[in-house]
C-alpha cells in the first residue's frame, strides 16, 4: 500500500506502508505556510467518474491549485526497491483567499462532452468551478455565505457549512443553492437556540448509491453527529451528543470488507472512534488519542483499510475492524515531520487484500517499533539544513 500525504508547509509525500519507505518528497518552492496544502484529491480518468491515480490535484493556502503527475514503481528485488516520482504538470489561481477543500467531479449532466471539472472552495465562500484541465479554458465562479470551515464534493453538487453558517448544497454549474439545512429545535429548557458550526462532513452513501450527495453526515464544534436526508427535510433526521471534544473530521466506510453503517470519527484531542450509524452509538475506539487534533481521513479504494493524520505529524493506517495491531492498535504509523494536513491511498492491493493487511501487521510486529529509522524520513533531495533550519523556525512562530 502507498499513502499522499501533504502538510502545513506545502510539501507533498509519497509513502510505502508496508516498509514505512518514504519514497519521494515533492514540494516545487521553499517550504512556507503560505504555500500549505488544505486541499488534494485524485484526478478523473477518461471516463469521468472512477478516480486516476497517476494524476493528483494540490489546493493551497495561497489559493493556487496545482495539478500534478504521479507514477510509481514496483520493487523488483533488492537492487530495485519501489519507486515514485511526481511531476507538476500545471499551475493556476484556485481561490482569492485560503482553500477549504478540492474536488474532481464530473462534467454536467446536460453536456454529454463537458470534460471533469475542479471545484475549489474558499474559506470565504468563494467557489471557483474550472475544467481539470488547464488548458481546456477558463471557469465559472460564485460565492457562498462565509465563513466556510468544511465543504465536500460529489456528482454536479457542493455541500459547505462554517460557524453560524449551517450547510448548504450548490448546484456548481449553476452556482444556485438547491438545499438548506434548518437548525434543531430551540433547547427546551434553556429556550435558546442550539449553536451552529458544521465542522466536518461525509457522504452517507457510495458515488454511484448517491450521485446527487442527498444523505449527508455532519460533525458539529459543539459534538453533536447529525444525519441529513435533503429528500425529505431541511432538519436532520437524528443527532446526538457525541464524545467531548470538537469533531474535526468524518468518513464513511463502505465496501471492501467495511460496513456501511460504520463511520469513523475524528476529533480536536486526537481520538478516533467508529459510529455504529443504525443505532447510533459507539463501536469501538482506535488505539489511545494522539498527541493533536485529526484533520483528515482517507479510506483505501478496496481494501478494509483508511489512514488518519492530524497535528502530531503522525500517519496512521488503521484496520477498519480494529483487528491488525490488536486492541484497535495501528498496523502501521509513519512519522511525517510536519504537520499533515491531508491524505490519500493509492490503489495499490486490489488483488489480495487479506494479504496486504496480514503483510503489514507483520511487519509491525517483526521488532520494527512504527517509527522507522532517522534515514528514512530525510526530507530527499529537494531539502537542506537550511530547509529543516527554516521549518523550525516557522513551527516556533506558529506555536
Amino acid at each position: 500500500m502507498r499513502v499522499l500525504t501533504a502538510d502545513e508547509t506545502g510539501l507533498v509525500k509519497v509513502w510505502q506502508v508496508e516498509s514505512r519507505k518514504l519514497l519521494v518528497t515533492h514540494g516545487l518552492g521553499h517550504q512556507s505556510r503560505v504555500r500549505g496544502v488544505r486541499g488534494l484529491c485524485w484526478g478523473l480518468a477518461s471516463d469521468g467518474t472512477s478516480p486516476d491515480y497517476s494524476r493528483v490535484h494540490v489546493g493551497r493556502e495561497n489559493g493556487v491549485v496545482e495539478d500534478w503527475s504521479v507514477s510509481h514503481t514496483a520493487a523488483k528485488g533488492k537492487k530495485l526497491p519501489a519507486s515514485a516520482t511526481v511531476n507538476q504538470r500545471s499551475q493556476r489561481e484556485g481561490c482569492p483567499a485560503s482553500i477549504v477543500s478540492l474536488h474532481a467531479l464530473p462534467g454536467t449532466a446536460s453536456e454529454a462532452d463537458s470534460p471533469p471539472t475542479m471545484v475549489a472552495c474558499s474559506a470565504t465562500g468563494e467557489v471557483r468551478v474550472a475544467p481539470c484541465d488547464a488548458a481546456a479554458g477558463e471557469g465559472s465562479s460564485f460565492k457562498a455565505p462565509a465563513p466556510v470551515h468544511t465543504a465536500i464534493g460529489r456528482g454536479g453538487v457542493l455541500a459547505t457549512g462554517g460557524q453560524d453558517n449551517d450547510i448548504k448544497v450548490w448546484d456548481v454549474a449553476t452556482g444556485q443553492c438547491t438545499w438548506r439545512a434548518k437548525n434543531v429545535p430551540m433547547d427546551a429548557k434553556l429556550q435558546l437556540s442550539v449553536p451552529v458550526w458544521p465542522s466536518a462532513l461525509a457522504p452517507l452513501r457510495a458515488a454511484h448509491e448517491d450521485p446527487a450527495l442527498t444523505a449527508l453526515l455532519a460533525g458539529t464544534a459543539h459534538r453533536h453527529i447529525r444525519l441529513y436526508d435533503t429528500r425529505a427535510a431541511r432538519r436532520p433526521r437524528q443527532t446526538i451528543d457525541y464524545g467531548e471534544h470538537r469533531i474535526t473530521a468524518l468518513c464513511v466506510i463502505g465496501g471492501g470488507g467495511g460496513s456501511a453503517h460504520t463511520a469513523i470519527v475524528g476529533d480536536a484531542a486526537g481520538e478516533l472512534t467508529a459510529l455504529d450509524l443504525r443505532a447510533l452509538r459507539r463501536r469501538r475506539r482506535y488505539g489511545e488519542p494522539g498527541g493533536g487534533a485529526v484533520r483528515a481521513f482517507a479510506v483505501h479504494p478496496t481494501l478494509p483499510v483508511f489512514a488518519a493524520v492530524g497535528l502530531d505529524r503522525v500517519c496512521r493506517v488503521y484496520d477498519v475492524s480494529g483487528g491488525g495491531g490488536g486492541g484497535g492498535a495501528p498496523l502501521a504509523a509513519l512519522y511525517l515531520k510536519q504537520r499533515a494536513s491531508r491524505v490519500l491511498f493509492c490503489d495499490e492491493g486490489r488483488a489480495t487484500p487479506d494479504g496486504a493487511i496480514d503483510r503489514a501487521a507483520a511487519a509491525l510486529e517483526g521488532g520494527d517499533d512504527g517509527w522507522g529509522s532517522a534515514e528514512e524520513y530525510e526530507m530527499g533531495a529537494g531539502s537542506s539544513e537550511e530547509g529543516d533550519a527554516e521549518e523550525s523556525e516557522m513551527e516556533s512562530e506558529g506555536d
